[in-house]
Protein backbone atom coordinates (compact mmCIF):
# COMPACT_ATOMS: atom_id res chain seq x y z
CA UNK A 1 0.00 0.00 0.00
CA UNK A 2 3.07 2.24 0.96
CA UNK A 3 4.85 1.43 -1.99
CA UNK A 4 1.37 2.23 -4.74
CA UNK A 5 0.76 5.56 -2.56
CA UNK A 6 4.80 6.53 -3.11
CA UNK A 7 4.73 6.09 -7.13
CA UNK A 8 1.46 7.96 -7.26
CA UNK A 9 3.05 10.79 -5.21
CA UNK A 10 5.99 10.88 -7.75
CA UNK A 11 4.32 10.53 -10.79
CA UNK A 12 2.21 13.52 -9.63
CA UNK A 13 4.78 15.51 -9.04
CA UNK A 14 6.72 14.51 -12.07
CA UNK A 15 3.54 15.69 -13.89
CA UNK A 16 3.42 19.13 -12.36
CA UNK A 17 7.08 19.73 -12.61
CA UNK A 18 7.08 18.72 -16.68
CA UNK A 19 3.53 20.67 -17.13
CA UNK A 20 5.17 23.68 -14.80
CA UNK A 21 8.55 23.81 -17.17
CA UNK A 22 6.26 23.20 -20.18
CA UNK A 23 8.21 19.67 -21.17
CA UNK A 24 6.36 18.11 -24.04
CA UNK A 25 9.50 16.03 -25.75
CA UNK A 26 11.91 14.01 -23.68
CA UNK A 27 14.87 14.09 -22.68
CA UNK A 28 14.17 17.83 -21.41
CA UNK A 29 16.59 19.74 -19.28
CA UNK A 30 15.41 23.21 -17.77
CA UNK A 31 17.82 25.52 -16.65
CA UNK A 32 16.99 28.14 -14.25
CA UNK A 33 17.94 30.77 -12.04
CA UNK A 34 17.03 34.35 -9.77
CA UNK A 35 16.43 36.73 -11.96
CA UNK A 36 15.10 40.84 -11.59
CA UNK A 37 11.26 40.82 -11.54
CA UNK A 38 10.27 42.33 -14.72
CA UNK A 39 8.77 45.93 -14.46
CA UNK A 40 5.10 46.27 -14.19
CA UNK A 41 3.18 47.61 -17.32
CA UNK A 42 3.52 51.14 -16.10
CA UNK A 43 7.05 51.38 -16.86
CA UNK A 44 7.84 52.30 -13.04
CA UNK A 45 10.82 50.13 -11.76
CA UNK A 46 10.59 47.21 -9.24
CA UNK A 47 12.51 46.78 -5.81
CA UNK A 48 11.21 43.61 -5.07
CA UNK A 49 13.47 40.71 -4.35
CA UNK A 50 14.30 38.59 -7.82
CA UNK A 51 12.69 35.42 -8.39
CA UNK A 52 13.27 32.18 -9.44
CA UNK A 53 13.12 32.11 -13.29
CA UNK A 54 13.35 29.72 -16.10
CA UNK A 55 16.40 30.33 -18.87
CA UNK A 56 15.87 28.21 -21.09
CA UNK A 57 14.63 24.86 -22.10
CA UNK A 58 16.28 22.10 -24.33
CA UNK A 59 14.22 19.23 -25.46
CA UNK A 60 15.25 16.13 -27.62
CA UNK A 61 18.43 14.13 -28.36
CA UNK A 62 19.85 16.92 -29.59
CA UNK A 63 19.61 19.74 -28.35
CA UNK A 64 20.90 17.82 -24.92
CA UNK A 65 24.07 16.66 -25.56
CA UNK A 66 26.50 17.60 -22.84
CA UNK A 67 28.78 19.72 -25.60
CA UNK A 68 25.74 22.04 -26.35
CA UNK A 69 24.65 21.84 -22.91
CA UNK A 70 27.95 23.21 -21.68
CA UNK A 71 28.65 25.67 -24.54
CA UNK A 72 25.07 27.36 -23.58
CA UNK A 73 25.69 27.50 -19.60
CA UNK A 74 29.25 28.90 -20.68
CA UNK A 75 28.34 31.49 -23.42
CA UNK A 76 24.35 32.46 -22.54
CA UNK A 77 24.03 31.63 -19.06
CA UNK A 78 26.56 32.43 -17.08
CA UNK A 79 26.93 36.13 -18.53
CA UNK A 80 23.81 36.39 -17.98
CA UNK A 81 23.25 35.85 -14.66
CA UNK A 82 26.29 36.67 -13.16
CA UNK A 83 25.60 40.16 -13.12
CA UNK A 84 22.84 39.81 -10.64
CA UNK A 85 24.74 36.91 -8.82
CA UNK A 86 27.96 39.35 -8.21
CA UNK A 87 24.96 42.18 -7.38
CA UNK A 88 24.00 39.79 -4.87
CA UNK A 89 27.16 38.70 -3.55
CA UNK A 90 27.84 42.54 -3.17
CA UNK A 91 24.44 43.11 -1.61
CA UNK A 92 25.36 40.25 0.89
CA UNK A 93 28.69 41.21 1.34
CA UNK A 94 27.77 44.62 2.41
CA UNK A 95 25.13 42.86 4.47
CA UNK A 96 27.96 41.10 6.21
CA UNK A 97 30.11 44.16 6.23
CA UNK A 98 27.16 45.91 8.05
CA UNK A 99 26.77 43.42 10.57
CA UNK A 100 30.28 43.30 11.40
CA UNK A 101 30.29 47.06 11.67
CA UNK A 102 27.41 46.82 14.26
CA UNK A 103 29.38 44.21 15.94
CA UNK A 104 32.46 46.20 16.22
CA UNK A 105 29.95 49.24 17.19
CA UNK A 106 28.32 46.78 19.94
CA UNK A 107 31.45 45.90 21.49
CA UNK A 108 33.18 48.93 21.40
CA UNK A 109 30.09 50.33 22.93
CA UNK A 110 30.10 47.83 25.64
CA UNK A 111 33.92 48.24 26.11
CA UNK A 112 33.18 51.90 26.65
CA UNK A 113 30.05 51.48 28.87
CA UNK A 114 32.35 48.75 30.81
CA UNK A 115 35.51 51.23 31.33
CA UNK A 116 32.74 54.05 32.09
CA UNK A 117 31.62 51.84 34.40
CA UNK A 118 34.81 51.02 36.05
CA UNK A 119 35.58 54.73 36.10
CA UNK A 120 32.62 55.73 37.94
CA UNK A 121 33.40 52.84 40.71
CA UNK A 122 36.73 53.61 40.79
CA UNK A 123 35.73 56.99 41.12
CA UNK A 124 33.18 56.22 43.63
CA UNK A 125 35.54 54.13 45.69
CA UNK A 126 38.27 56.74 45.70
CA UNK A 127 35.65 59.30 46.93
CA UNK A 128 34.36 56.79 49.98
CA UNK A 129 37.94 56.28 50.76
CA UNK A 130 39.18 60.07 50.50
CA UNK A 131 35.83 60.63 52.59
CA UNK A 132 37.01 58.14 55.09
CA UNK A 133 40.52 59.48 55.42
CA UNK A 134 39.06 63.30 55.63
CA UNK A 135 36.76 61.26 58.48
CA UNK A 136 39.55 59.60 60.31
CA UNK A 137 41.52 63.02 59.92
CA UNK A 138 38.71 65.03 61.45
CA UNK A 139 38.56 62.34 64.34
CA UNK A 140 42.12 62.82 64.65
CA UNK A 141 42.20 66.32 64.53
CA UNK A 142 39.07 67.05 66.88
CA UNK A 143 41.38 64.89 69.21
CA UNK A 144 44.51 66.82 68.90
CA UNK A 145 42.47 69.84 69.55
CA UNK A 146 40.65 68.29 72.32
CA UNK A 147 43.90 67.00 73.78
CA UNK A 148 45.45 70.96 73.17
CA UNK A 149 42.50 72.52 74.78
CA UNK A 150 42.68 70.06 78.02
CA UNK A 151 46.17 70.67 77.90
CA UNK A 152 45.61 74.32 77.83
CA UNK A 153 42.81 73.95 80.72
CA UNK A 154 45.71 72.18 82.80
CA UNK A 155 48.16 74.57 82.51
CA UNK A 156 45.93 77.56 83.19
CA UNK A 157 44.81 75.80 86.25
CA UNK A 158 48.56 74.84 87.08
CA UNK A 159 49.23 78.63 86.10
CA UNK A 160 46.12 79.96 88.10
CA UNK A 161 46.92 77.92 91.76
CA UNK A 162 50.99 78.41 91.24
CA UNK A 163 50.15 82.30 91.28
CA UNK A 164 47.59 81.79 93.93
CA UNK A 165 50.56 79.68 95.90
CA UNK A 166 53.67 82.77 94.67
CA UNK A 167 51.33 85.54 96.99
CA UNK A 168 50.65 82.95 99.71
CA UNK A 169 54.71 82.51 100.22
CA UNK A 170 54.55 86.64 99.56
CA UNK A 171 51.95 86.91 102.50
CA UNK A 172 54.02 84.94 104.76
CA UNK A 173 57.51 86.64 103.86
CA UNK A 174 55.47 89.76 104.87
CA UNK A 175 54.63 88.45 107.68
CA UNK A 176 58.04 87.81 109.03
CA UNK A 177 59.76 90.06 108.26
CA UNK A 178 63.51 90.71 107.54
CA UNK A 179 66.15 90.66 110.62
CA UNK A 180 68.26 93.41 110.76
CA UNK A 181 71.29 91.28 110.89
CA UNK A 182 72.02 88.15 109.73
CA UNK A 183 72.89 86.29 106.28
CA UNK A 184 72.98 89.11 103.69
CA UNK A 185 71.83 87.61 100.23
CA UNK A 186 71.71 89.39 96.99
CA UNK A 187 69.95 87.64 94.18
CA UNK A 188 70.66 88.84 90.57
CA UNK A 189 67.40 87.95 88.99
CA UNK A 190 66.72 86.73 84.91
CA UNK A 191 66.09 90.65 83.87
CA UNK A 192 69.22 91.78 85.53
CA UNK A 193 67.57 93.41 88.34
CA UNK A 194 69.50 92.63 91.78
CA UNK A 195 67.38 92.20 94.83
CA UNK A 196 69.36 92.05 98.53
CA UNK A 197 67.51 90.59 101.71
CA UNK A 198 68.94 89.71 104.91
CA UNK A 199 67.57 86.21 106.55
CA UNK A 200 68.07 85.10 109.22
CA UNK A 201 70.35 81.45 110.31
CA UNK A 202 67.41 79.96 111.44
CA UNK A 203 65.01 80.82 108.44
CA UNK A 204 64.39 78.01 105.76
CA UNK A 205 65.48 77.70 102.41
CA UNK A 206 61.56 77.50 101.76
CA UNK A 207 61.56 81.38 102.97
CA UNK A 208 64.44 82.54 100.53
CA UNK A 209 62.45 80.81 97.52
CA UNK A 210 59.09 82.27 98.69
CA UNK A 211 61.65 85.44 98.63
CA UNK A 212 62.94 84.95 94.60
CA UNK A 213 59.05 83.64 93.53
CA UNK A 214 57.21 86.64 95.34
CA UNK A 215 58.74 88.68 92.43
CA UNK A 216 57.23 86.60 89.63
CA UNK A 217 54.00 88.30 90.87
CA UNK A 218 52.74 91.25 88.43
CA UNK A 219 52.73 94.40 89.58
CA UNK A 220 48.39 94.56 88.88
CA UNK A 221 48.05 91.77 91.94
CA UNK A 222 48.69 93.97 94.88
CA UNK A 223 50.07 92.20 98.68
CA UNK A 224 46.80 93.47 100.47
CA UNK A 225 44.83 90.92 98.73
CA UNK A 226 47.26 88.11 99.02
CA UNK A 227 45.31 84.56 99.98
CA UNK A 228 45.84 84.08 103.72
CA UNK A 229 45.35 80.47 103.48
CA UNK A 230 46.82 77.94 101.18
CA UNK A 231 45.17 77.53 97.70
CA UNK A 232 44.66 73.87 98.13
CA UNK A 233 46.38 72.32 101.18
CA UNK A 234 44.71 71.84 104.64
CA UNK A 235 48.04 72.61 106.24
CA UNK A 236 49.45 75.77 106.70
CA UNK A 237 52.27 77.80 106.50
CA UNK A 238 56.28 75.84 105.28
CA UNK A 239 54.57 72.37 105.48
CA UNK A 240 51.45 72.89 102.95
CA UNK A 241 53.99 74.56 100.47
CA UNK A 242 56.07 71.52 101.03
CA UNK A 243 53.10 68.83 100.96
CA UNK A 244 52.14 71.01 97.50
CA UNK A 245 55.49 70.45 95.92
CA UNK A 246 55.67 66.90 96.91
CA UNK A 247 52.39 66.18 95.62
CA UNK A 248 52.07 68.15 92.23
CA UNK A 249 55.65 67.29 90.33
CA UNK A 250 58.34 65.36 90.01
CA UNK A 251 60.94 67.12 91.09
CA UNK A 252 60.59 70.57 92.74
CA UNK A 253 62.11 73.17 90.53
CA UNK A 254 59.51 72.48 87.99
CA UNK A 255 57.13 73.38 90.29
CA UNK A 256 59.26 77.22 91.67
CA UNK A 257 60.21 77.38 87.69
CA UNK A 258 63.50 78.72 88.89
CA UNK A 259 66.35 77.36 90.66
CA UNK A 260 69.10 79.13 92.75
CA UNK A 261 73.00 78.91 92.80
CA UNK A 262 76.02 80.53 93.64
CA UNK A 263 77.70 83.49 91.24
CA UNK A 264 81.32 82.57 92.04
CA UNK A 265 82.50 79.42 92.00
CA UNK A 266 79.03 78.69 90.52
CA UNK A 267 77.05 75.84 92.81
CA UNK A 268 73.44 74.92 92.94
CA UNK A 269 71.39 75.70 95.81
CA UNK A 270 68.36 73.40 95.07
CA UNK A 271 65.35 73.94 97.21
CA UNK A 272 64.95 71.13 100.05
CA UNK A 273 62.48 70.97 102.90
CA UNK A 274 62.72 70.99 106.28
CA UNK A 275 66.53 73.09 105.38
CA UNK A 276 67.71 76.10 107.25
CA UNK A 277 70.04 78.61 105.51
CA UNK A 278 72.55 78.46 108.58
CA UNK A 279 72.91 74.61 107.42
CA UNK A 280 74.15 75.67 104.17
CA UNK A 281 77.72 75.57 103.39
CA UNK A 282 78.53 78.86 101.75
CA UNK A 283 75.91 81.14 102.97
CA UNK A 284 77.16 81.63 106.51
CA UNK A 285 78.57 85.49 105.51
CA UNK A 286 76.41 86.12 103.15
CA UNK A 287 76.45 84.99 99.41
CA UNK A 288 75.34 86.48 95.58
CA UNK A 289 73.08 83.88 94.00
CA UNK A 290 71.78 83.80 90.73
CA UNK A 291 68.02 82.74 89.75
CA UNK A 292 68.32 80.51 86.49
CA UNK A 293 64.28 79.61 85.30
CA UNK A 294 63.83 76.36 84.79
CA UNK A 295 62.18 75.42 81.42
CA UNK A 296 58.70 73.59 81.01
CA UNK A 297 58.60 70.21 80.96
CA UNK A 298 55.86 67.42 81.13
CA UNK A 299 57.33 66.75 84.81
CA UNK A 300 53.52 68.18 86.42
CA UNK A 301 52.00 65.98 88.12
CA UNK A 302 48.05 65.02 88.16
CA UNK A 303 46.83 67.10 91.12
CA UNK A 304 45.91 64.53 93.94
CA UNK A 305 43.42 64.74 96.47
CA UNK A 306 44.43 66.32 99.62
CA UNK A 307 44.75 63.12 101.81
CA UNK A 308 47.04 61.61 99.14
CA UNK A 309 48.92 64.70 98.82
CA UNK A 310 49.20 65.17 102.60
CA UNK A 311 50.54 61.61 102.93
CA UNK A 312 53.16 61.49 100.31
CA UNK A 313 54.27 64.83 101.43
CA UNK A 314 54.47 63.97 104.91
CA UNK A 315 57.24 60.78 103.51
CA UNK A 316 59.17 63.06 101.71
CA UNK A 317 59.27 65.57 104.59
CA UNK A 318 59.87 63.25 107.19
CA UNK A 319 62.98 61.76 104.66
CA UNK A 320 64.51 65.09 104.23
CA UNK A 321 63.73 65.39 100.21
CA UNK A 322 65.47 63.54 97.83
CA UNK A 323 69.24 63.42 98.83
CA UNK A 324 70.31 61.76 95.23
CA UNK A 325 69.58 64.41 92.83
CA UNK A 326 71.29 65.63 89.82
CA UNK A 327 73.06 68.63 91.58
CA UNK A 328 76.09 69.12 93.26
CA UNK A 329 74.89 71.55 96.20
CA UNK A 330 77.36 73.52 98.68
CA UNK A 331 76.14 71.03 101.38
CA UNK A 332 77.58 68.28 99.59
CA UNK A 333 81.27 69.37 100.21
CA UNK A 334 80.86 68.88 104.49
Amino acid sequence: MSFISLTIILITVSTLAAHKLHATTYPFVAFAALQPQRAPASGTSSSSSPTMTILSRHAGIEATTTEKLLSHLTDALIPRVKPLLDRLKGDERRREQERFMRAEQDRAYREAMNRDRERIERKIREEQEAQKRAEVERIAEEKRLKAEEEERARKEDWDRNRMEWRRYLRRLSMTNPAPSAGLRIGIRMPDGTRRIRIFGPRDSLTTLYGFVDSHFIPSDLVADQDPTSPPSSPSSGETAVQEEIAGSTSHPEQWWKFRLATSYPKKAVPWRPNTTLGGITGLEDGVQLVVEPVRDADSRKPRKSLESRSSSAASTIKSGGDSADEYDTESDEE
